[in-house]
């Protein structure tokens, strides 16, 4: 019993001196952080390179927009402007009465019912009519004295009267020459009042080298047999613009072309395009030219009196496409740029009067026809 008394006193000593020496180091450590200074935080761009950054979460609201500057000075255009627009074309009003006449390469041609008001407001350098009576010529001969006058007898694609280049049993030759017999009963009254009268119209495709052969032959019998037999001008060719590549011109149109007083071709722009101003005008609008430089090249002989653009416009028509002053622009570009080439004598806007479905042609009621004579008007000559 004395020694369980004597290891209770001794565990009861252990016990006190356990808990004098914890709360002697309790105390220390109180003491330390009481005089120590507070630690330093660490910065950001220092922390461990192991340690993983999340992405910022996207904003679900948009920036804010940078302020309008309040300075005075304007903020630049957010596109390079184009250059000036030109000064309108003036629509010019009727003329004076009495004769017309233009020193100008800018005709049209007349397809049906036309008051002679409004073409002279139009005052072409020439005009081509389409199937004139006699009095009707004597009027247009009246009221435009110098103006070239070119005929034209209408029959529809596939008439008995064209060449049919399907039958090779056919002697085109003598197609062409009773087609100028059938012209010359309208040709003859008129002889004195149209200079000049076209065969077929756009029926020559280069698709097809043997239709080439058969259409120039029909041409060649109508120019022989109008110029020979009744001596009336003949204007070979009046093909489709772009239709015939113009080196086969010269290969198989070269007779009737030399022979002619005449040589004419449709001038229309690009299709789709809605100018005839295209960088690629060369080989639409100014096609003439090619043609023009392969037949000198062949050596074939030009016609007498030079070419004739005798339909020119937009390939799809104008109206509803492009404004009337726009067109007028067109038509007088064209004009400014026959009058660099002399073998050339003029065009012929299509069209007034023009029977469906060409109504997109139509220069009738619009204000073309004047801004189209005001530029006539500046080069008025005298009767």
């Amino acid at each position: 019993m004395r020694d369980r008394r004597t290891l209770i006193i001794a565990a009861v000593g252990a016990v006190l001196i356990l808990l004098i020496a914890g709360a002697s180091l309790l105390i220390q450590r109180q003491l330390a952080r009481l005089v120590a200074p507070a630690p330093t935080a660490v910065p950001a761009a220092t922390a461990s390179p192991t340690a993983t950054v999340q992405p910022t979460a996207t904003p679900t609201t948009p920036p804010t927009r940078t302020p309008v500057p309040t300075s005075p000075t304007p903020a630049p255009p957010t596109a390079t402007p184009g250059p000036p627009t030109a000064t309108p074309l003036p629509i010019a009003g009727p003329p004076s009465p009495g004769p017309v006449v233009t020193n100008t390469k800018l005709g049209v041609g007349v397809y049906g019912v036309v008051g002679i008001d409004t073409v002279r407001l139009f005052r072409p350098a020439m005009v081509l009519l389409q199937d004139p009576d006699v009095r009707t010529a004597a009027e247009y001969r009246a009221n435009f004295p110098k103006a070239l006058i070119v005929g034209r007898h209408f029959v529809r694609d596939g008439d008995s009267s064209l060449a049919d280049c399907r039958n090779a049993s056919e002697d085109h030759l003598a197609k062409g020459q009773a087609f100028a017999d059938l012209v010359s009963r309208t040709a003859l009254p008129l002889k004195d009042v149209v200079n000049a009268w076209v065969s077929d119209n756009e029926q020559a495709t280069g698709s097809d080298p043997a239709q080439l052969t058969c259409h120039a032959q029909f041409q060649t019998g109508f120019v022989e047999q109008l110029q020979g037999k009744y001596q009336i001008a003949a204007v070979a060719g009046n093909e489709a613009s772009g239709a015939i590549e113009p080196a086969d011109y010269a290969k198989y149109f070269a007779r009737p072309i030399s022979e002619a007083a005449y040589f004419g071709i449709h001038a229309y722009g690009k299709p789709e395009a809605r100018s005839l101003q295209t960088p690629d005008a060369l080989y639409y609008a100014l096609r003439y030219r090619l043609i023009h430089d392969a037949l000198v090249k062949a050596g074939v002989g030009l016609p007498k009196n030079g070419f004739l653009l005798t339909e020119t416009g937009l390939y799809e028509g104008w109206r509803g496409l492009v404004n009337d002053e726009q067109m007028a622009k067109d038509f007088i570009w064209l004009d400014q740029q026959l009058q660099q080439d002399s073998y050339v004598k003029g065009q012929f806007v299509f069209g007034l009067g023009p029977q469906n479905p060409y109504g997109l042609f139509e220069i009738q009621g619009t204000a073309l026809i004047g801004m189209l004579g005001g530029y006539n008007a500046q080069h008025a000559g005298q009767p």
